[in-house]
């Protein structure tokens, strides 16, 4: 399954956090079949890795993946010369028409329908993603498909 929990209120994403956590079981067995990767650091070739790893002592695997999305939107914009990916005509994703963050995101969108069913991947972003974002609107069909979810966390009540 993947996960999609995005939104302002980081009190509720750790505990949506938590509750997935203490599915895998007791902890001292949780902490086996689990990766948290920082999403400003890490490849889409790393979240494969930890994603396609099986689980150990545990029925499934979390592999949690904190402000990827952000960080992949952050260098496209930058991306000299290119179009922004919500702008950019689906007809031109061509290897070669594409800055190296495009085509990360296009890796990452090809990835998603292959992760195995004893994984859960979640992807967490500390602001909501927008629901134009191609890798939301692959989430969504994956979600119809009871491949994922997309959980959106609003802004704490003060």
């Amino acid at each position: 399954m993947i996960t999609l929990l995005h939104g302002p209120d980081d009190l509720l994403r750790s505990e949506h956090l938590a509750t997935l956590r203490a599915a895998l079981g007791p902890a001292e067995m949780a902490d086996l079949s689990m990766t948290w990767l920082d999403g400003r650091r890490t490849t889409v070739g790393e979240i494969r890795h930890h994603a396609d790893a099986m689980p150990f002592l545990t029925p499934r695997r979390l592999v949690v993946v904190e402000g990827y999305l952000a960080q992949l939107r952050r260098r496209i914009r930058s991306g000299k010369g290119k179009q922004d990916e919500d702008e950019r005509d689906d007809e031109n994703d061509t290897p070669e028409n594409l800055s190296a963050a495009a085509q990360d995101r296009e890796h990452l969108l090809a990835y998603l329908p292959d992760v195995p069913d004893t994984t859960d991947l979640v992807l967490v972003e500390a602001t909501a993603v927008p629901g134009n974002d191609k890798l939301v609107k692959a989430l969504k069909r994956l979600a119809e498909q009871g491949q994922a979810a997309i959980v959106e966390i609003g802004r704490a009540h003060v």
